[in-house]
């Protein structure tokens, strides 16, 4: 009996690996994703069979699919943002840049604008503070919309705040991602739905309705105040942010602050994602027409990337950006598992004589196999002649990409396989010389914070340590 019901479980588990190899091979388009997840789930069958059912399956295409309608729907629906485009014609280092704002116009339908004041925030405290006297000073309206919402005391500041407001007669709505922010307890939110004030998660969980996505995250970090000021960046909403977390340290990450037009564009993304989370437009009720915008000197363009679009959009420009640099790319990003498209652009970029450096974390307070399966093109990037630094004062989370002194990009988009194909994002083009002057001396203040990977050392690390970047590699399709 005890030999049959051996013989029986083990029949049973191998139908079971061959549904899931045959599932894998009907849903992953991708060659590689489909071989990283067969060759999981063959050799780690427990281990590989549930990550596959938690990060793989996820039953994507149904919501993938309604949030593909949904924006078709809305975007032809509602009109576009009718920014001003002051000063372009006198900008030559937009001119050079022209062709690749018009193709981000085609993918988002966002124009390039003039008239943008920016102020920058290299780590939590300041903008924080920024935002809190921005909630302060709110009047009409304040959308927030957060991948990470801590139920810490960063986290009852920020609803304690917009409560607050609520209860003043301002329209609040916040939005936050239902995986990233959890677990956000209901009674947290209590006194702000109270006051007045709505929120709404991003795609629920709901397991006993199959709505169990780990992909599809919404990680965006955006705030809009009375239609005239916006935040974008890599801050989410918690301690750690501020670096009073000791498993993180010092937390380096960057964030902005809009005054001008591409504000109205900045809330064209929200209303997009919150008339999806709730069914509610909010876009008219966000910005109004007689707002007297900040007369600024910056040109500026949002963008906006994620897996319903066609062409992502974030993808193709950092790859674009990547193929039209003459001199240099300065990249700073926590994770770097970029696709072999990636790989292939910076390589030849380095080739060809740009100087292309890579700012990265060190090691990582937080997530190992990224940390890991990113070493494993470090050897390729150096023998290209892309040189590596890895940052030591602490927990390094900007998400900056600046090309030639002229154009450079900061929001929410890692350089890896999740932020470009899984997520949804947001940045902010710049098309300013002066400001992207400003990021590249922040860029030299980090490097003298970071140590450079030295090539031949990075070579001759032990087997051991390569054998892991290897079994980490084979799972970057899925990180």
């Amino acid at each position: 009996m005890t030999v049959y019901l051996t013989y029986t479980i083990s029949i049973v588990g191998y139908l079971i690996l061959l549904g899931l190899v045959i599932t894998v091979l009907k849903r992953k388009r991708e060659p590689v994703g489909a071989l990283a997840w067969i060759i999981a789930i063959i050799f780690l069958p427990y281990i590989g069979a549930i990550a596959f059912m938690l990060f793989g399956n996820n039953h994507i295409e149904r919501p993938l699919a309604r949030k593909r309608r949904h924006r078709h729907d809305y975007r032809s629906s509602r009109p576009r943002p009718d920014s001003p485009l002051e000063g372009l014609s006198s900008s030559d280092s937009f001119r050079e840049w022209d062709r690749l704002s018009k193709l981000m116009i085609r993918i988002c339908d966002l124009p390039v604008t003039g008239g943008n004041h920016v102020s920058l925030y290299y780590e939590g405290t300041s903008a924080y503070e920024a935002m809190f006297e921005e909630i302060d000073r709110a009047r009409d309206s304040i959308s927030l919309q957060t991948y990470i919402l801590r139920n810490d005391e960063i986290g009852k500041e920020f609803l304690e705040r917009l409560t607050k407001k609520a209860g003043e007669g301002v329209r609040v709505r916040l939005l936050y991602d239902a995986i990233g922010a959890h677990p956000l307890p209901r009674r947290a939110l209590a006194p702000l739905h109270k006051a007045g004030g709505q929120s709404s998660n991003f795609l629920p969980v709901n397991i006993l309705r199959r709505r169990f996505q780990v992909n599809l995250r919404n990680h965006r970090k955006i705030l809009i105040v009375d239609g005239k000021t916006g935040f974008l960046g890599g801050l989410n909403i918690g301690r750690e942010y501020i670096g009073q977390d000791p498993d993180f340290g010092f937390w380096r990450d960057t964030h902005m602050r809009i005054r001008g037009n591409a504000v109205k564009d900045l809330s064209y993304v929200f209303s997009e994602d919150w008339n999806f989370a709730t069914g509610e437009e909010v876009f008219h009720h966000m910005v109004k027409e007689d707002t007297p915008q900040a007369n600024g000197q910056h040109l500026l363009q949002i963008i906006e990337g994620g897996p319903d679009q066609d062409l992502n959009a974030i993808r193709e420009w950092y790859y674009a950006a990547t193929a039209r640099a003459k001199k240099r790319i300065w990249i700073s990003t926590p994770y770097f598992i970029p696709d072999e498209t990636m790989i292939d652009g910076l390589r030849i970029a380095a080739h060809m004589g740009v100087d292309v450096r890579l700012l990265t974390q060190g090691s990582p307070p937080d997530k190992w196999i990224p940390f890991l399966a990113s070493r494993y093109y470090w050897e390729e990037m150096l023998e290209a002649g892309v040189r590596i630094w890895q940052y030591e004062k602490g927990m390094l989370h900007a998400k900056v990409f600046l090309v030639d002194g002229q154009l450079g990009s900061i929001g929410t988009a890692n350089l890896d396989i999740r932020s470009l194909w899984l997520n949804f994002e947001v940045n902010c083009l710049i098309y300013s010389p002066s400001l992207i002057e400003e990021l590249e001396v922040r860029f030299r203040k980090d490097l003298s914070d970071s140590r450079e990977i030295d090539a031949a050392a990075f070579e001759k690390r032990s087997g051991w340590v390569m054998a892991m970047e290897n079994g980490c590699r084979l799972f970057s399709p899925l990180l």
